[in-house]
């Protein structure tokens, strides 16, 4: 089903790519959802799902003359990614996505680590930052900032990410918008 509605809209819209957030809700599978960690097999099937979209949408932009890119949003640790049933490093290696943005609510390791990988396999990452969930914050922990987000994004242009994503945050006039697209 989701292959369905995937594959209806590269066919029916004239789209540069799709964007497969996996980060928003990261209970695929049952034994996940209930404490444990993706079997081999489980990870086989999301990546097999991986492949049937990379399939169609390669079909899909030589039908029309120009390509479909693929995104993925993901915790920014690949092992964490792998551990929950998404194989990133490996969908990187096949040449299943496009763009990888490592993204959430939380952070589990250095955006260099995730930029090696990236590097290692010739796919772009970006950082993601989405709107902080934490409530109560006081003047010190003031995640939405825009002292948070510059202080945020100039750490992850140090660590050579290829650029930065924004999630959930609905001001297009936010002053930090214009402010963190690129390390200067």
């Amino acid at each position: 089903l989701a292959f369905q509605y995937i594959q209806e809209v590269c066919q029916n819209y004239d789209i540069d790519g799709i964007e497969l957030d996996f980060f928003r809700h990261l209970s695929y599978l049952r034994s996940v959802s209930f404490g444990g960690e993706a079997s081999n097999r489980e990870r086989n099937g999301i990546s097999q799902l991986m492949h049937r979209i990379r399939t169609m949408t390669e079909e899909e932009g030589l039908r029309r003359g120009r390509p479909i890119l693929i995104t993925i949003r993901v915790p920014d640790d690949a092992e964490y990614s792998r551990l929950v049933g998404l194989d990133v490093e490996r969908w990187m290696k096949e040449g299943l996505v496009d763009v990888v943005m490592g993204s959430g609510y939380f952070q589990l390791k250095p955006w260099e680590n995730l930029v090696a990988l990236g590097k290692k396999h010739g796919v772009p990452v970006y950082a993601g930052f989405s709107e902080p969930r934490v409530a109560g914050e006081d003047k010190r922990f003031k995640r939405g900032s825009v002292e948070s987000y510059r202080g945020r994004a100039s750490r992850a242009w140090q660590a050579g990410v290829d650029g930065i994503y924004i999630f959930n945050v609905y001001n297009a006039s936010a002053d930090f918008l214009s402010e963190i697209g690129n390390p200067e």
